[in-house]
């Protein structure tokens, strides 16, 4: 993992080394500045790709020390979605019906109105009788 990483980062490594050969004269506080930041850009993205633990992938080689703070996690976790609208009453039940026909055991629904003042409001009152919060968590 970790040669794969140096061999993405080469085309940065030789960047540095070309330009720290075309410096004009070593001490240019621009030149110096600009190759400082793409060295530790190179160090950084190094360091975050060799060290990264993906938990999808595998188990984390380390753990934080402080696990015991965490929740447990659920099997399914809830989905929230948040619209945010203003003056969408030609598209708004259709979208919020797509959403609410989502299959998942629980799922949140928050639809945000931005004080649209072409009937928005009233379409998403209507919807939130309609479809009321059901045991899987759903709301309007």
């Amino acid at each position: 993992m970790r040669l794969r990483t140096l061999l993405a980062l080469l085309p940065l490594l030789l960047l540095v080394a070309l330009r720290a050969v075309r410096l004009p004269h070593v001490f240019d506080p621009l030149a110096l500045y600009g190759l400082a930041v793409l060295a530790s850009t190179v160090c950084l993205f190094h360091l975050a790709y060799s060290r990264y633990d993906d938990p999808a992938v595998r188990p984390l080689r380390s753990r934080p020390w402080h696990t015991e703070g965490f929740p447990p996690l659920t099997a399914q976790p809830r989905v929230s979605f948040r619209l945010a609208v203003h003056n969408e009453r030609a598209h708004i039940e259709d979208c919020v019906r797509s959403v609410t026909a989502v299959n998942y055991p629980d799922l949140q629904l928050v639809v945000v109105d931005d004080a649209s003042d072409d009937g928005t409001p009233d379409v998403l009152e209507r919807l939130a009788e309609e479809l009321p919060p059901t045991s899987s968590n759903k709301s309007c």
